[in-house]
């Protein structure tokens, strides 16, 4: 019996958690859009520029703008979704 309470309450927790996490997802999901596309954009100028940009920098960019963009379209799942939870 002590058992299911305990499994019952950190469903509760992990399903409060998941929750929060889908609001802050959702109310920053155009600042993480424009964010990635800030950082595809200096990325894209930085490499066609004379100076160029180390090869790591330009990934490590491109890995940070994929991830931005990523986070941006699942808020907007979020932020769309019908269930009432997020």
């Amino acid at each position: 019996m002590h058992n299911r309470s305990a499994a019952a309450a950190g469903y509760r927790t992990r399903q409060v958690y998941n929750d929060s996490m889908r609001r802050w997802l959702a109310r920053l999901s155009f600042s993480l859009l424009i964010i990635g596309a800030v950082v595809a954009w200096e990325t894209y100028r930085a490499l066609s520029s004379p100076r160029g940009l180390p090869a790591w920098r330009a990934y490590l960019q491109c890995a940070l703008a994929g991830v931005c963009v990523v986070l941006a379209m699942v808020g907007v799942r979020a932020r769309h979704s019908d269930d009432e939870g997020g």
